[in-house]
């Protein structure tokens, strides 16, 4: 693993974006915010991007969480309409 990301979410051309801490390689000090490239592989908490660096994924953005907590909804919402109370 090269860094961590907290407070990370999908950026709009396949990467990411958040902080990164504990860059094993000494590119960025802990705290610094950096897009990544673009993703080539993901394993649970694990991505690898096209560069080849290696992030474990912390804490998702709470913005992010928020959207995907609405989707969740939505697609439940969408799921339960036909069924009779």
């Amino acid at each position: 693993m090269t860094a961590r990301l907290e407070n990370w979410m999908t950026s709009g051309y396949g990467g990411l974006y958040g902080e990164v801490y504990d860059d094993t390689q000494g590119r960025f000090p802990d705290g610094e915010k950096i897009f990544t490239s673009t993703i080539k592989s993901f394993d649970g908490a694990k991505v690898v991007t096209k560069s080849g660096s290696e992030y474990e994924l912390g804490e998702v953005d709470s913005r992010l969480a928020k959207r995907l907590a609405g989707d969740l909804i939505r697609e439940v919402i969408q799921e339960n309409k036909g069924e009779v109370e």
